[in-house]
């Protein structure tokens, strides 16, 4: 069994009515016996589970359960009611184990909460972690946290929702003390799951959806218009989602035209085309037009959720595609695949963006020259230094930018924000043009050096502001801010990835001097007594 045969059976074991937990510890073992490393679109998490109540299994059906997040992971979980130990002893299990997120699965009824307040400081303290409490122990007046690493869990809502008298505090309490059934171990897994999506950044981007008793009952070239039956709960769910910032799209095998019809002429539908980013509706196999969606959007085809009612199209695309996520539409209301722990202004207008990055393109094709094309677009740019309200988003610049990421280095933001402090220059870019605006698109972050040559640790653009002359108004901006410094140059450096080849020759490009290469990076200087480029096209703000 290879890691490709690994991810259809978890897909299969995931959309499963029937799957126990027996089955999700037998294909555990499987995962555990490979040799083969995951692809490289995959993130590693070491993910550590405490309680007052035995879960002996669910690290394992977690661990299991990443896997369909393309997220592979390292479990520790504390022995049973152990959990003061391994917190307050330094060098405990837990503490060499070195977490990246903690789950902190408490029964309340029975725990000391003053000696609560005090465990979770230490671990605060202790860890460099995200920790997922019981949302209980967060109420007003309760405790005194206010660290951005702690975060709620409505544990009562969702032992309420699978059910608390078929699955909490049955008869398997008497078994070991397990007072949540092991047969709710894989809902569990799932409901904390998006946590770990978002600490690690692997958080889907775009959900494409099949049409036809999909997004509505009926056939369109089949039926009359008024028997189409728009999905009113679906597409109540996909508004919300893009009102989030996930991009929409549709990939469905019909006639386009009559297909965008009923997107405008149906009175009851609530998804109109404003709200797409891009469609495929064609007479195409599904997974040819699922990878022309990618490289349309630009985006890789590990972002990507797809949607349909017909088991053969899912099983087409995801024994086509493993990196794909592939639901019925009823697994939409409980998939953790979108989830952020935070909601940042560009993640809000994403869907819009991408829906006006539609018009720019049907605006381009009218154009012969393209130069021309951008002297019509407008282009602005703004450039200022990270302040604290924008440390969300540059941390998450750095976390998802891929494509042109000179370093590809991952930053928290408390770890920005301990740059800043100690004299690092960071700066945001910001654009707009004609048709709306782009947000912060890009960052730029420079540390300066004894003598007069700085570094550049990074410089990344997001993927749908390339290619337009913005990455050159804003390094010329930086570029420009470093000289006012005193400086004489600075150093850069490009890390080759497998997916950072568009910047791989950005610096040589903008007279940049390549100066050695090292451990597999090229570094780079530039001399501040010649002027950097500056697109004509582009104004600053």
């Amino acid at each position: 069994m290879d890691f490709r045969d690994i991810q259809l059976h978890i897909f299969n074991l995931m959309t499963s009515d029937t799957a126990s937990l027996a089955d999700y510890l037998a294909c555990n073992r499987d995962l555990k016996n490979l040799t083969e490393q995951p692809p490289s679109y995959f993130r590693n998490l070491r993910v550590a589970f405490l309680s007052n109540f035995t879960l002996q299994g669910l690290p394992e059906v977690f661990e299991v359960q990443a896997i369909f997040h393309n997220l592979r992971t390292q479990t520790y979980l504390s022995p049973y009611n152990q959990y003061p130990q391994d917190i307050l002893n330094p060098d405990s299990a837990l503490n060499q184990f070195k977490p990246d997120l903690v789950y902190f699965l408490m029964d309340a009824t029975d725990i000391d909460r003053a000696q609560i307040t005090i465990l979770l400081n230490s671990l605060l303290n202790r860890v460099r972690a995200k920790i997922i409490v019981p949302q209980s122990f967060l109420a007003p007046g309760v405790n005194s946290f206010s660290n951005p690493n702690l975060i709620g869990f409505d544990w009562d809502g969702f032992i309420n929702k699978i059910g608390r008298d078929e699955f909490w505090n049955t008869k398997y309490r008497e078994l070991g003390d397990l007072r949540l059934s092991p047969a709710a171990f894989a809902s569990l897994a799932n409901a904390i799951m998006g946590y770990a999506v978002s600490a690690v950044g692997v958080t889907r981007k775009c959900l494409v959806t099949d049409l036809d008793n999909t997004l509505w009952q009926g056939i369109v070239g089949e039926d009359d218009l008024e028997k189409i039956v728009p999905n009113a709960g679906f597409q109540n769910l996909l508004l919300e989602l893009y009102s989030r910032g996930v991009i929409l799209a549709v990939n469905s095998r019909n006639n386009e035209t009559d297909a965008l019809a009923v997107f405008g002429d149906h009175p009851d539908m609530r998804l109109h085309k404003n709200h797409l980013a891009a469609w495929r509706i064609n007479w195409n196999d599904k997974v040819t037009n699922m990878k022309n969606l990618a490289t349309e959007l630009n985006l890789g085809l590990e972002s990507f959720v797809f949607i349909d009612d017909d088991p053969f199209q899912r099983s087409l695309v995801k024994e086509s595609l493993p990196e794909v996520a592939v639901l019925a539409p009823g697994g939409l209301a409980a998939y953790q695949g979108f989830t952020k722990l935070a909601l940042t202004e560009e993640d809000a207008l994403r869907g819009q963006m991408y829906a006006q990055e539609r018009s720019r393109k049907e605006l381009e094709i009218t154009f012969d020259n393209l130069d021309d094309f951008l002297r019509q677009l407008q282009l602005e740019i703004c450039v200022r230094p990270v302040s604290a309200s924008m440390l969300s988003r540059v941390s998450q610049l750095t976390q998802k930018t891929n494509q042109f990421n000179l370093t590809t280095r991952r930053y928290s933001e408390a770890e920005i924000q301990n740059f800043i402090s100690s004299g690092w220059k960071i700066w945001a870019a910001q654009a707009c043009d004609r048709f709306g605006d782009y947000g912060i698109i890009g960052v730029a972050m420079a540390e300066p050096q004894p003598g007069s040559i700085w570094r550049m640790d990074n410089f990344l653009l997001s993927c749908r502001s390339l290619g337009r002359g913005l990455e050159t108004a804003f390094l010329s901006y930086v570029l420009d801010e470093v000289g006012n410094e005193g400086a004489l140059g600075i150093a850069g450096e490009f890390i080759p990835t497998s997916k950072n080849k568009p910047c791989e020759t950005f610096y040589r490009d903008h007279k940049f001097k390549e100066v050695t290469k090292q451990s597999g990076s090229t570094f780079y200087e530039y001399d501040f007594s010649q002027p950097c480029p500056k697109p004509g096209f582009v104004r600053f703000l």
